[in-house]
């Protein structure tokens, strides 16, 4: 994460300005187009917090996942009693807001618009109105829309975007992962560099995706490639209500664009198979439902080019795309002759999972 001190103290200070009525604020939404950075943006604002704001989250912060979930109060419910440590009856809703009434508790609900429907939104103003310290972090392509108790960070206005600073740090940082921690750009580089920055429009996924070849291409050949290709078309996540420009929403689309057309045949259908899973995934998984017997291969080439991330939970390698590149493979394996078979193995391998579980269970 590159530090965004003017977007950071934007975010933090809605939460200390007091409100018209002299209360304080406990609702504050991070909005913008995928992969504008808004996941870690509020990750790294949760942990400021808990030193600015002293005692008030002493029952800790919590990090809700809400990918791909159903527009539900109870599914809402459920991922929070998921961050919780809550399952069963414990998280229903009811028994749930009972037992956040005297928490002092910060939640980050990441990705709200998988879950935004009126019934989810009803049961956030009853987190707010019924529990007495609790305050909400939300990311999302729109807001919550509780106009009366919503502060909002647009994430698509230009005055939140990366800096030009912010973005060679970004750059320059994912770069090293390539060419070295001692590598330092030269005046030609930086040139160079500040005309990628301007390709990618300073949208820090699109930053990753270009540094990720430096160890395969020189700087001008990247600068070179991304201009080469054409803006992306739209994918299925649309700019929101037209409040972005459609050139930094293609822009995206094509970094995305060319990073594929740079892989392999191989990887490239990989890629696409991988746009099967909704959430993270292990490489047996991907194995099994991809019908990839090289699918640890795979999986490198594509943690190599930043097109999906690894992460560790309880020692086992699990992997992820995120949500604006989901989307994008997703379309890939649309065009894919396999593509109904990938999925059947999909469902037939969480379908074994499932009974697997219950018959340990019972």
């Amino acid at each position: 994460y590159i530090q965004r001190p003017a977007v950071e103290a934007k975010v933090l200070g809605l939460f200390a300005k007091p409100r018209p009525d002299g209360r304080m604020p406990r609702l504050v939404s991070i909005i913008g187009f995928g992969g504008m950075g808004k996941t870690r943006l509020a990750v790294a604002c949760a942990l400021q917090a808990v030193a600015l704001f002293d005692g008030d989250h002493d029952d800790g912060v919590y990090f809700v996942r809400l990918d791909d979930r159903l527009p539900t109060k109870e599914s809402l419910a459920e991922a929070i009693g998921a961050a919780f440590g809550w399952i069963g009856e414990a998280a229903l809703p009811d028994r749930f807001l009972a037992a956040l009434r005297e928490r002092n508790s910060l939640l980050v609900f990441d990705n709200f618009e998988t879950v935004d429907s009126d019934d989810s939104r009803q049961f956030v103003a009853r987190l707010i109105t019924e529990t007495r310290h609790l305050r909400l972090l939300v990311t999302g392509r729109e807001a919550v829309k509780l106009d009366d108790a919503e502060h909002l960070v647009d994430g698509d206005d230009p005055r939140n975007h990366m800096t030009a600073a912010e973005a060679r740090e970004l750059f320059v940082e994912r770069a090293r992962q390539k060419r070295g921690a001692d590598w330092s750009p030269d005046e030609r580089d930086e040139a160079t560099i500040g005309r990628i920055i301007e390709l990618t429009d300073h949208i820090p996924l699109a930053l990753e995706l270009a540094a990720a070849w430096v160890g395969h291409k020189s700087l001008d050949e990247i600068a070179a490639g991304i201009a080469a290709t054409p803006l992306g078309a739209e994918t299925a996540q649309p700019p929101r209500h037209g409040r972005i420009g459609p050139d930094r929403h293609r822009s995206l689309t094509r970094c995305l664009d060319w990073s594929f057309q740079l892989l392999e045949p191989a990887a490239q259908e990989a890629f696409a198979r991988f746009g099967v899973f909704a959430d993270s995934f292990t490489a047996d998984a991907a194995r099994t439902v991809c019908d990839l017997p090289d699918a640890d291969t795979m999986l490198s080439r594509l943690q190599d080019a930043s097109l999906l991330r690894r992460s560790e939970v309880a020692s086992q390698s699990r992997y992820e795309l995120n949500r604006f590149t989901r989307s994008y493979a997703a379309e890939k394996l649309d065009a894919l002759p396999v593509s109904d078979a990938v999925r059947q193995r999909f469902v037939n391998h969480y379908r074994e999972l499932v009974v697997a579980h219950h018959h340990i269970n019972d």
